[in-house]
C-alpha cells in the first residue's frame, strides 16, 4: 500500500465558534502526533482565520483509518464547527478509507507525474 495524503478544509469558520475550532484541532494534533502511522499533520489558517485547511499524510490507508478511529469525536465536531468540509485524498486510498469517509464525499486524485520525495 502506499502513503495517503489528505488536504481537509474547514471554510467558513464563524468567530463565535473561532476559539473552540482551534481547541479541537490542538486535540488532533496531539493524538496525530501519538501515532506511528502519521507522517504529517499540518494546520493552515487564512488571514481572518475563517478558513482552516489540514494537510495530513500517513504511510498507508490503514494508518489514516486508525487516526480516524482514535480521533472520531473530535473530527466529527470540526465539520460542524468549521461549516463544512471539503476533502481531497491524494494517492491510492483503500476502499475501506473510502468507505469510512462517504459522509464527506472526498475527492481522490491519483498521482500522475512529479518528483514525487525529493530531498533539498
Amino acid at each position: 500500500m502506499e502513503r495517503v495524503e489528505i488536504i481537509a478544509a474547514s471554510p467558513g469558520i464563524p468567530v463565535a465558534a473561532r476559539a473552540e475550532f482551534k481547541q479541537l484541532v490542538r486535540q488532533a494534533i496531539e493524538l496525530a502526533a501519538a501515532e506511528p502511522g502519521t507522517l504529517k499533520y499540518d494546520i493552515y489558517f487564512d488571514s481572518d482565520e475563517t478558513m482552516c485547511v489540514f494537510h495530513e499524510v500517513y504511510v498507508n490507508s490503514e494508518a489514516m483509518l486508525a487516526h480516524l478511529d482514535n480521533a472520531r469525536q473530535v473530527l466529527s465536531s470540526l465539520g460542524p464547527l468549521g461549516g463544512g468540509q471539503e476533502v481531497l485524498i491524494l494517492g491510492a486510498p483503500s476502499e475501506t478509507l473510502l468507505d469510512a469517509l462517504t459522509a464527506v464525499r472526498p475527492h481522490v486524485l491519483r498521482h500522475f507525474s512529479g518528483t514525487r520525495d525529493r530531498e533539498a
